[in-house]
């Protein structure tokens, strides 16, 4: 019997010849790794329908044949938006106290309370920061038919005087000026209303 634990045919023995089991073994250079199988092919993936393909053409000619809004035809629709916010506005009313009695009275009824709404449609991108003839220009189509105060030029032009030429969101009373506490609270009253009506029309 050799080293490797078979026994090995001689002349001067009667033994069998190999009659150890064999077996089949790899014997791979030092440091290398056993070659791992290759992974199974993935099944195809189902192709698209005939028919969901169609309804995608369709869905694509539709949006392509659906009429589109020319820019004139959005200004308008903005600018009949405000003309409604602006007559729901004048409808607007609010209670104050006035000789020791609550009395119901128009929101915006003094023509200072036009700033609230030049302001507004500032800080929404309509009108411009200190065109104040384009406001004018702007506002007076749109203006209701009786409003409760007169839309002034001047009275408009002068919020570049007042905390009130700043944006809406950063109005705060600081007590300083002539500017009372009533009046102050009277001008938020209106911008804020104003822009209530505005965005539920989507402006």
């Amino acid at each position: 019997m050799d080293g490797c634990g078979m026994t090995i045919h001689n002349e001067n023995t009667n033994c069998n010849v190999f009659n150890a089991p064999v077996y089949n073994a790899i014997f791979l250079p030092p440091g290398s790794q056993p070659q791992q199988p290759a992974p199974a092919e993935q099944p195809p993936q189902p192709s698209r329908t005939r028919k969901l393909v169609e309804a995608e053409a369709e869905e694509v000619r539709a949006e392509a044949s659906a009429p589109r809004r020319t820019f004139s035809e959005m200004e308008e629709e903005r600018r009949e938006a405000v003309r409604r916010a602006l007559a729901a506005l004048n409808e607007e009313r609010t209670t104050v106290r006035k000789e020791g009695r609550n009395r119901e009275e128009p929101l915006l009824n003094k023509q200072v309370h036009w700033q609230a709404v030049y302001r507004i449609l500032v800080d929404k991108g309509i009108c411009r920061e200190a065109d104040f003839r384009g406001f004018m220009d702007f506002v007076r189509p749109l203006l209701p038919e009786h409003p409760r105060a007169r839309c002034d030029y001047a009275t408009v032009r002068a919020i570049s005087k007042t905390d009130f030429q700043r944006p809406f969101a950063r109005w705060k009373y600081n007590g300083a000026g002539d500017c009372t506490r009533r009046t102050f609270d009277r001008m938020v009253a209106v911008a804020d209303r104003f822009l209530e009506l505005l965005e539920a029309e989507g402006v």
